[in-house]
């Protein structure tokens, strides 16, 4: 399978964002600075004929960040409420205290409506 990945400006908060398409119709925009997503996939019917797509959007609330010590793996967590975020950064911290994540690695942020912005609690992403 092909796809396509470059960056782009995500719609939210104006940073870069990943964008990914496939060739099977499929496209997906995230952003690891707010957490904003879009994805579109085609949708097909029971004997497999393409029968139109579904556009999901999401807004932002924050990201989770973080690489743990002795792993390659660089994990995201897409934070879905206001309130996460106060959870993701107490994690962070305790996480960050214990040696357990890398801390070049590790950012919280969240999505300021007030601010139409992003702070970052934790870190630098």
């Amino acid at each position: 399978m092909s796809f396509v990945q470059e960056r782009t400006c995500c719609p939210q908060c104006g940073n870069q964002a990943e964008f990914e398409a496939d060739c099977w119709g499929s496209q997906r925009t995230t952003c690891l600075i707010c957490g904003y997503y879009e994805q579109e996939s085609l949708k097909f019917d029971a004997e497999g004929n393409c029968c139109g797509s579904r556009r999901d959007i999401g807004k932002g609330f924050g990201v989770l960040g973080y690489r743990y010590i002795d792993d390659n793996f660089f994990w995201n967590h897409f934070l879905k409420t206001p309130g996460e975020s106060h959870d993701a950064e107490r994690w962070l911290r305790s996480a960050l205290r214990s040696g357990a994540v890398d801390v070049d690695t590790a950012y919280v942020t969240r999505w300021s409506d007030e601010l139409n912005q992003v702070e970052v609690l934790v870190g630098d992403p």
